[in-house]
């Protein structure tokens, strides 16, 4: 996830049907923010995303998705499973308290966090998608109604 201006608020989050949000910011401008990321992936995104836009796991994904005020990396939305490719930078304390807020503003959204260092994804593409074939397993799909 890229960081979002106000992601630093502390709130309780009391359910999923009245999550507060961080900070408002209009659909158009997450739109535009998470279309500019997308021109501007790493290589770490670049490579997962080969492999995800090719089917090599049997769910469909999307990249650079805005969720409520927020950008995940890849999603997919059947599996409620979001895809995190972290670098360097997300070992930083403040980074990775951030990282937390966000994660746990996801579930409580109803979403499962799978959290991949660049490193694993570059160093290891096979063990990065079996994670990622596990997580599906474990992931509740989305309710029809």
């Amino acid at each position: 996830m890229r960081s979002m201006p106000g992601e630093g608020l502390n709130r309780t989050l009391p359910s999923p049907h009245s999550l507060p949000m961080p900070v408002s910011v209009p659909r158009p401008v997450m739109r535009r923010l998470a279309r500019r990321q997308r021109a501007e992936a790493t290589t770490p995104e670049v490579l997962l995303w080969t492999i995800l836009r090719d089917r090599r796991i049997t769910a469909k994904f999307r990249r650079q998705m805005p969720v409520g005020t927020y950008i995940a990396d890849f999603i997919c939305l059947e599996r409620r499973l979001i895809v995190e490719v972290d670098g360097p930078y997300h070992n930083d304390p403040v980074q990775r308290a951030r990282d937390e807020e966000r994660d746990q503003w996801l579930r409580v959204a109803g979403f499962r966090v799978l959290r991949l260092t660049a490193d694993e994804v570059i160093g290891d593409p096979e063990l990065a998608t079996q994670k990622i074939i596990s997580a599906l397993a474990l992931a509740v799909p989305k309710r029809s109604l």
